[in-house]
């Protein structure tokens, strides 16, 4: 489909892939996608499961060191 892409590009009248529901705090929307931008998200969750393998990135429970 061909559509604006809701992530970092925002382009419009580009082909874009359906990626799911998107809750807001006062409505449900639906978010869209082009194909590069999607590849990035894609790159930045493996980035983020190979540095929480490599024990890089604190738990989600703990606070960060503000000094």
């Amino acid at each position: 489909m061909t559509g604006l892409c809701m992530l970092y590009c925002r382009r419009d009248h580009t082909r874009v892939l359906w990626l799911g529901p998107i809750h807001a705090p006062d409505s449900i929307g639906n978010l869209y996608g082009c194909g590069q931008c999607i590849a990035e998200l894609h790159h930045m969750v493996h980035e983020q499961l190979r540095r929480k393998d490599l024990g890089s990135l604190p738990d989600r429970g703990s606070r960060p060191h503000l000094f």
